[in-house]
């Protein structure tokens, strides 16, 4: 057992930052498009990229140089795409509201909301 911590690299302080800092990232942008269309396409998309992994392991040539050809302009097809929602996404991180730890206070927002359309009536 001893001789395999060799193969294992110490973890430094950087490391643990990094990762705290991504996960970070990738659960912002998830909570960003959660219950939106973008989330059936990024759904729609990691199961393209599925099937490329795929027809790599299984050697289906033809099919791995479509989605190979598709793959290659993916950056292109997703701006022209999430053409909207990135627009909605970079404001939104652009708010106070988007570096803040924890989940938005929805029923908050809704109660506000409510009292307004009071307000107003």
């Amino acid at each position: 057992m001893e001789q395999y911590f060799g193969l294992v690299p110490r973890v430094r302080w950087q490391d643990v930052l990094d990762i705290l800092i991504v996960a970070y990232v990738i659960y912002r942008a998830a909570l960003l498009i959660r219950g939106t269309r973008t989330m059936q396409m990024v759904v729609g998309l990691l199961v393209v990229a599925g099937a490329f992994v795929g027809s790599q392991l299984l050697g289906l040539f033809t099919l791995n140089w479509l989605l190979n050809n598709f793959l290659g302009s993916l950056f292109l097809i997703l701006v022209v795409i999430f053409q909207s929602d990135i627009r909605r996404a970079l404001t939104r991180v652009g708010t106070p509201t988007f570096l803040a730890f924890g989940a938005p206070d929805r029923r908050a927002n809704r109660a506000r909301t409510g009292s307004r359309l009071e307000r107003l009536r």
